[in-house]
Order: C-alpha cells, then sequence, then structure tokens
C-alpha cells in the first residue's frame, strides 16, 4: 500500500469536508505497520473530522504520543530535512489541539487524556472566575437582605413614629386586657357572694 497516495487522498476529503469520508478512509488505511509519520497525520486528520470532543481528544493524544515516539527514532542530524519534518508536524498538532480547545465542552478538564502547562492554566482561570462569580452572588443575597432592612427602616421613619410611638399601640392593648380582666374578676365576685353557703 503506498501510504503517500493514500495520505494525500485523506487530506483531500478533509479540504473538501467530507468529514465523514474522511474518517471512514483514514480507519481503512490505517495499520499497526503504518509508518510513523503518515500515523501521526491520520490520527491528526480523525481528530479534525470525528464531531465527539472526547473521542477527537483521544485520536489528538495518540498523534501526539506516536509524534513522541517520531522525535526519539528522528533525531536531528538522522537525515536530511528532518528538523522540516519535526517542525510541519509540530504545527500541524498545535493546529489540531487549538480545534479541539475551541470546542471542548463545559466538563473538558475531566476528560482530558493530556495535560500541558497551557491547560493547566486555563483551568485554573476557569475555576478562579466560578469562584468570582460564586462570590458575586453571595454579595447580591445580601445586598437584598440590607435592602429588605434599610426599606423596613425607612417605612417606620416615614410613619413619623419613634420606638416609643411604635410601642403604644401595645401597650394600650394590654392595659385595656388588663381592665376587662379586672372587670371580669368583679363580676365573678359579685355572682360568688349571691350564692348561699352550702
Amino acid at each position: 500500500m503506498n501510504w503517500v497516495n493514500e495520505l494525500e487522498k485523506a487530506i483531500e476529503l478533509i479540504n473538501a469536508e467530507g468529514f465523514d469520508n474522511c474518517v471512514a478512509h483514514v480507519n481503512t488505511v490505517l495499520r499497526d505497520t503504518t509508518p510513523g509519520y503518515p500515523r501521526i497525520r491520520y490520527y491528526a486528520l480523525l481528530a479534525l473530522c470525528i464531531s465527539d470532543w472526547r473521542e477527537a481528544e483521544e485520536m489528538r493524544t495518540k498523534a501526539e504520543d506516536c509524534f513522541s515516539n517520531w522525535q526519539l527514532l528522528n533525531k536531528p542530524g538522522d537525515f536530511p530535512g528532518v528538523d522540516g519534518v519535526r517542525d510541519e508536524l509540530s504545527a500541524i498538532l498545535e493546529e489540531v489541539a487549538e480545534d479541539l480547545k475551541s470546542r471542548r465542552p463545559s466538563d473538558w478538564y475531566i476528560h482530558q487524556m493530556t495535560w500541558t502547562e497551557t491547560d493547566v492554566e486555563e483551568w485554573q482561570a476557569e475555576l478562579a472566575e466560578i469562584e468570582r462569580l460564586a462570590h458575586l452572588e453571595e454579595g447580591r443575597e445580601e445586598d437584598d437582605d440590607d435592602d429588605d432592612e434599610e426599606a423596613e427602616i425607612e417605612e417606620e421613619e416615614e410613619a413619623g413614629l419613634s420606638p416609643t410611638e411604635l410601642a403604644a399601640p401595645n401597650k394600650a392593648t394590654d392595659e385595656e386586657s388588663n381592665t376587662r380582666m379586672c372587670a371580669r374578676n368583679k363580676t365573678a365576685d359579685a355572682v360568688n357572694a349571691t350564692q348561699p353557703d352550702t
């Protein structure tokens, strides 16, 4: 199998936005015996074509792993143009990482398979933003409670009643209740006085 022609066909399919066809083609030609360079390219193409982020992230991780192995076997000076190939693959993988980053779900950190320093920094920034919003929400609730208390005070002030005056209605009610109690007691005493001794 001529992997160069097969890889070119896969690239043509993705350039024509035939993503499903590209995936089908790569799955047909990708073998355990596929050399490092086309294997990296194939996994990168799958990561770009697959719509499910988690599955695409898995393909990206495989491409990164293959690239790491490729670099161990292809050191600078091993063959003419090795540095150019390394730069090409690095740029492709960076493009794939940026694409996945742009469409990752809100819970991406749970499923992230490889973490770079930038990933860690971005996740820490997202956590800080979540905490900041939570504090703002708590502050709003406290402000609402304060507003309710201030509204009550304002209503009392608008009524023009002092704390003593506000207590006056309660005092009057208590005095009226005591007066009624005394009247009931006197009535009861009068009734008892008219009853013959037994």
